[in-house]
């Protein structure tokens, strides 16, 4: 189950490629359901969606809303994001409809707006075999503007975040922008919930800080090795996001694999005694919550962390498995929260990818195995922040 899982609407004008993302996205079906919003209305419906089109406006109303309690039903029973696309109003008559409602503005987390040109929506128009629609290009226009600024208007109001996506792009560069905005997303939600329960709070590196080994190093073969991994983050100037993607994507699809080696690296790799004493200084001293956030492989630290109470772990660095991908920046946008939410957050890392987290804690305690690392000490003092050295048995 994931540590924050989404409801995602994915909203756009008949044509404007809303089927296409779902369909990419699909792929992900461990940590996304993809549902076609009409079929989701056509299941709860009586005659399915020949007979709802019929209703008057009060039993459309009835029928949508039950649609939405079955997808609640299924978001809470499985725990993953739920993705389900639909419009803001619909093409009647010559003219335009509201479908929306408040039950809409209650039940959705985040929106993304998809938005081709009026010529590019056009041509996949005219594409579309199995669906006729007037082409009109003023037609379109007009429906892509009120579906814009309508539904802007009701996000806003209901405290929806609405990111809007062109729709020209290719369909995986619209992927890239999708994931990384829903993990963001996520993140922000879960610093809440845990920001409103907890004040005083440890945000803990995984590899290379609770222990001098990195968990994937421990599973590392042929297929997924150290090389391949490094290769991809040196090909960018630095650690981000598309760095990050590319090593998900690798791990994706290798997963079969990955998932056969996965146990037996499992059982090498354990808590250093020297972290384990400093977070139980922690929470004796400061009844601090923990929270371990790890760019690698989660479930692996979840197995090898003892002698820690009430604690949870997050992250992951393929969003196909974890439903997050953990950089820098959302590490830094973490502690940024739970810091707004008036947290007293120490943070505890050994590498660049920590520095942001680092910088914007309360505290920050800097890990190290032979030696610091110079360099990452330079930026953190030029930052002017204080920080805590801990070498590791």
């Amino acid at each position: 189950m994931l540590i924050q899982p989404l409801r995602i609407g994915i909203y756009g004008v008949s044509g404007a490629g809303k089927s296409r993302l779902s369909k990419q996205l699909s792929h992900y079906a461990e940590v996304i359901n993809s549902i076609d919003g009409s079929k989701a209305i056509a299941q709860v419906t009586p005659g399915g969606l020949t007979a709802f089109k019929k209703f008057d406006e009060s039993q459309q109303k009835y029928y949508r809303q039950l649609s939405l309690d079955s997808l609640q039903e299924q978001f809470e029973r499985e725990g993953k994001h739920l993705l389900v696309t639909g419009h803001y109003c619909f093409l009647k008559n010559a003219s335009l409809e509201v479908v929306w409602t408040q039950n809409d503005a209650q039940f959705y987390d985040l929106i993304f707006l998809l938005q081709p040109t009026v010529e590019q929506l056009c041509i996949q128009v005219e594409k579309d075999k199995f669906r006729r629609r007037d082409t009109a290009p003023y037609i379109l226009r007009q429906w892509m503007e009120v579906e814009e600024e309508g539904l802007s208007f009701a996000c806003e109001k209901a405290g929806i975040p609405l990111v809007r996506l062109s729709g020209n792009q290719a369909v995986d560069k619209i992927e890239r922008q999708v994931i990384e905005k829903i993990y963001f997303h996520a993140i922000a939600i879960y610093a809440k919930r845990i920001g409103e329960k907890h004040k005083n709070i440890v945000l803990c590196d995984c590899d290379g800080t609770l222990n001098r080994d990195d968990a994937f190093n421990l599973i590392a073969n042929k297929t997924i090795n150290n090389d391949a991994v490094t290769k991809i983050f040196k090909s960018y100037p630095e650690y981000c996001f598309n760095a990050f993607y590319e090593v998900s994507c690798l791990i994706q699809t290798n997963r079969e694999e990955l998932d056969s080696i996965i146990n037996e690296g499992l059982k090498r790799l354990n808590m250093n005694t020297r972290m384990t004493a400093k977070l139980s200084e922690l929470k004796e001293r400061l009844n601090v919550y923990i929270v371990f956030i790890s760019s690698g492989i989660p479930c692996a630290w979840k197995q090898a962390i003892q002698g820690v109470s009430e604690y949870s772990i997050i992250g992951g660095a393929s969003f196909g498995r974890y439903g997050m991908i953990i950089t820098n920046d959302v590490k830094e946008h973490l502690v940024k929260e739970l810091v707004s939410y008036g947290c007293h957050v120490v943070a505890i890392g050994n590498g660049s990818n920590d520095l942001g987290m680092l910088i914007h804690s309360s505290n920050a305690i800097v890990v190290f195995a032979q030696k610091p690392k110079e360099q990452m000490l330079e930026k953190l003092k030029n930052a002017g922040k204080s920080f805590e050295l801990l070498q590791l048995a």
